[in-house]
């Protein structure tokens, strides 16, 4: 019989809400779970997301807006792979 290894994958997006010590603290505990891959998003938002869209009705701010407030700088994403 062949054993199949699972790989997890994980994606936190941005539930960190822009706190870099909660996407370290979400990373560590990915890992410690075992997970095979961490997908955090990053955003160039002028390049993806149009400033005057409409925002869905689970959320009070349209999606710019939210991405602009929350999502991590460049520098940190690149300080979470070393974890």
């Amino acid at each position: 019989m062949k054993k199949n290894k699972i790989f997890l994958l994980t994606e936190p997006c941005d539930n960190h809400f822009g706190i870099f010590s909660n996407a370290i603290q979400m990373a560590k505990n990915i890992k410690q779970a075992r997970a095979y891959i961490i997908k955090f998003q990053h955003h160039i938002l002028d390049e993806e997301t149009l400033k005057k869209f409409t925002k869905s009705s689970n959320f009070k701010v349209d999606l710019y807006s939210f991405l602009k407030k929350y999502s991590l700088p460049t520098e940190n994403c690149l300080k979470i792979k070393n974890i």
